[in-house]
């Protein structure tokens, strides 16, 4: 699976459970998850399902959760996996979380696409109007456009399935974020450029309104074994500026570009990257 390529959990980026799986099924749900508060650096709290849960012994909203959000206008719900996956966060739990975070303009959960389709839907659809008038926008990892990657990546996803998940939520005006690799494994550097445009373009056409470009990191020790074997090298930071000055380029009034900045000085390896990762900063900041 993706679990761990990039170095850190990203929302939508790794592997999830599906259903059917030894993963996603039989294991006891999670007793939290954490609630973030998106682009404000304070705040935050913890979803918290005591033992024994029951409508008369709810989950609650402890930690830090008498501050969240203030100033913040979105919160990220984070859980490591698919929000919508009922084994990862039970549907009788979704009444609760709604009420915590209904009074933000938007809400931002991850999810496979496995989990946006048949019988789930009505749960998403549920949890949609539960937050009103807050927004639902649901992130889902795309990684990339290259079908044989993503299938060598063990994503357990297609473009097919991308683009009618994005339709049925384009359908039932829920956003869409998109998360983007530059340069996956088994690509070269050539390729993963030309690949991280073509996954932008996809997420421009299924009107997504957010994509982030993700260079893939090692750390792990997966991403080193790949480049033991020559089937992987991080990408330079000048596919990463140029994938992220394309992606800016397509829909800027429909579809916000930015590359994630996480540990970004371990790419400057050439000559100029220090002003490089400056002008992708200012670009993030919507700075051109």
């Amino acid at each position: 699976g993706l679990a761990g390529l990039l170095g850190r959990p990203s929302p939508g980026a790794l592997h999830h459970p599906l259903p059917g799986s030894a993963e996603g099924e039989g294991k006891n749900a999670p007793k939290s998850v954490t609630l973030s508060p998106h682009e404000v650096g304070e705040g935050g709290a913890r979803y918290e399902r005591g033992e024994g849960h029951s409508p008369q012994n709810p989950p609650v909203m402890g930690g830090r959760g008498a501050i969240l959000g203030r100033g913040a206008r979105a919160v990220k719900l984070y859980n490591s996996g698919s929000f919508f996956d009922p084994a990862a966060i039970p549907p009788e739990d979704h009444a609760v979380i709604a009420q915590q975070v209904k009074h933000f303009e938007r809400v931002i959960v991850e999810c496979h696409t496995a989990f946006l389709k048949g019988k789930h839907r009505e749960r998403v659809l549920a949890f949609r109007d539960a937050i009103a008038p807050a927004r639902l926008e649901i992130a889902i990892g795309l990684e990339t456009a290259h079908e044989g990657v993503l299938d060598r990546l063990n994503k357990r996803m297609t473009l097919a399935d991308f683009r009618e998940a994005a339709a049925w939520l384009s359908a039932e005006n829920i956003a869409l974020r998109v998360f983007i690799l530059v340069r996956p494994p088994f690509l070269t550097e050539e390729e993963g450029l030309y690949w991280a445009c073509r996954s932008l373009d996809v997420a421009a056409e299924a009107g997504a309104g957010f994509a982030a470009l993700i260079p893939v990191r090692a750390g792990n020790g997966a991403m080193e074994a790949l480049r033991a074997t020559g089937a992987w090298e991080p990408p330079t930071l000048a596919s990463v500026e140029a994938a992220l000055e394309y992606g800016q380029s397509l829909a800027p009034e429909r579809m916000r570009v930015t590359a994630d900045l996480w540990d970004i000085s371990l790419f400057a390896t050439q000559p100029g990257d220090d002003e490089r990762i400056t002008r992708i900063a200012a670009r993030n900041d919507g700075k051109r």
